[in-house]
């Protein structure tokens, strides 16, 4: 048994074009990288998009919940309630496989709203954050308030599940917003994972009694952050296509091409949102014979 992988949907020879209809058509136009390509790339306008940006802010806050989750949550357990991890340790890790499960049903829910065009990917994208991250949030706050742990942990896997609904709207935005540059918007995204170093340094330095009142900060902290980071990304977060990928360089000449080995496949000259159209009228037409 052997596994091979593609760049494109358009070069995988055991794809039908029904199938490949399923693909965004601009995913057939995504240029192989090269030194053309690298010296093309339009760095100044991807920074200073915004919608770039809340996505930075969705890693950011969701490095810094999971930091509280993961690495603080036991202790909180410990010093407030004095239960070891090991008194725990089977819930704790039912948070994670809780929060999967989330994950899975925000991504098809996702697809009915756009796919049925209930609503427009910007649309979707807000929604799903929007909803995971203040109920998140809410969860986190409600933790401050709570004095006994089973409604602790309650409102601790609540908020990991919430959290799973908002991974469809920040994490997957990125391919929405380019096909060409989604490898470097996820680069850029990805150093919000400073999130999880910084809430760990100012928990350090707020825990040094470990009393209750310091956990109520920690947890309204990392609530209140949700919320920010949530109502930024309403503001600035965006579905659509950005005008900095739609503009590529120049196609390299044939002989260009030849030197550097890149091809384009008969698939890839064929594929058009044209040929999709025909085939869906044809499996229509045949369907109502």
């Amino acid at each position: 048994m052997s596994l091979t992988a593609y760049s494109l949907p358009s070069e995988c020879p055991h794809l039908e074009e029904r199938e490949l209809c399923h693909y965004d058509p601009d995913q057939a136009k995504v240029q192989s990288g090269s030194d053309q390509l690298a010296r093309h790339i339009p760095w100044r306008r991807i920074l200073l998009s915004k919608p770039v940006w809340a996505i930075w802010l969705g890693t950011f806050n969701k490095y810094w919940v999971v930091s509280v989750m993961t690495t603080l949550q036991p202790q909180f357990f410990n010093d407030i309630y004095g239960l070891r991890a090991a008194d725990i340790g089977f819930l704790l890790s039912a948070q994670p496989l809780v929060n999967s499960v989330f994950v899975m049903l925000g991504g098809i829910l996702a697809d009915k709203l756009m796919y049925d065009k209930i609503l427009s990917a910007t649309g979707t994208r807000k929604m799903l954050q929007a909803l995971g991250g203040y109920l998140e949030g809410l969860s986190l706050i409600a933790v401050a308030f709570t004095s006994d742990w089973r409604y602790s942990y309650a409102f601790f896997l609540s908020a990991y599940a919430f959290g799973g609904l908002s991974v469809n709207g920040y994490k997957v935005n990125r391919v929405d917003l380019s096909s060409q540059y989604a490898n470097i918007v996820a680069g850029i995204s990805l150093t919000g994972s400073s999130g999880g170093a910084v809430s760990t340094l100012i928990a350090s330095m707020i825990l040094g009694d470990r009393s209750i009142s310091s956990w109520r900060t920690i947890v309204i902290v990392a609530g209140s952050m949700s919320f920010a980071c949530s109502t930024a990304y309403m503001f600035m977060g965006s579905g659509e296509r950005q005008a900095w990928d739609i503009e590529r360089p120049p196609s390299k000449s044939v002989k260009d091409k030849g030197k550097s080995g890149d091809h384009k496949t008969d698939k890839d000259e064929d594929f058009s949102v044209k040929n999709c159209l025909l085939e869906e009228s044809d499996l229509s037409d045949s369907s109502s014979e």
